[in-house]
């Protein structure tokens, strides 16, 4: 099995190219959706993978979950394409222009060997950083996780019928934006633990 490890940055590819081998290849497309879906196109343009693994730190707007968990991310979203009113914002699939290709499900199922949580996640453009913004998103799309880029996966791996997981560590509590509170260096040493248990599982 030939498989392509994808990241967002430079942390999460440093942190995370120890897996590069013979059988697994990593890139790291740039942060958010445009970025990762050129750079997915042009990797398989050349070269042909049985699977795609995206991984990476994320924030978590569930308070209840510890800071360092890692999860598989089973349904994703476009969340911030739509229409901004004068009081709050409008969802495209809230809309008449009702769009397909906005909501993912991943089908996938993981090894049997391998144990891990699933949460439901958002992926947007410009990051959650206010409390309005914030009370938005959770009662639009009652989502735990939420990220720049993996929905791109879902939509691109989706499209090309191509089997992939995404797997996310959270650094962050989804709150106003305050970095000196989040806990990069232990979520990717938890992903990097993860990472290692599903690609072993995977042989």
């Amino acid at each position: 099995m030939k498989i392509l490890l994808v990241t967002a940055s430079e942390i999460e590819y440093r942190s995370l190219s120890i897996f590069k081998s013979d059988k697994v290849n990593i890139i790291n497309t740039g942060i958010g959706i445009p970025n990762t879906l050129n750079a997915l196109y042009l990797c398989f343009k050349n070269e042909h993978y049985d699977l795609v693994i995206n991984i990476g730190i994320a924030g978590s707007f569930d308070l209840s979950i510890e800071i360092g968990s890692v999860f598989f991310i089973k349904n994703d979203v476009y969340a911030d394409i739509g229409f901004q009113s004068s009081n709050h914002f409008i969802h495209i699939n809230n809309s008449s222009l009702k769009q397909e290709n906005i909501f993912f499900k991943n089908k996938k199922l993981l090894p049997k060997e391998f144990q891990i949580d699933e949460v439901s996640a958002i992926t947007v453009n410009s990051t959650s950083g206010e409390k309005k913004q914030i009370e938005e998103r959770i009662k639009l799309f009652n989502a735990s996780v939420e990220t720049m880029e993996s929905a791109a996966v879902f939509d691109f791996c989706i499209r090309q019928n191509i089997p992939f997981y995404v797997i996310r560590s959270i650094s962050n509590y989804i709150e106003e934006r305050n970095p000196e509170k989040w806990n990069i260096s232990l979520a990717l040493s938890n992903l990097q633990t993860k990472i290692s248990d599903l690609l072993k599982a995977l042989q």
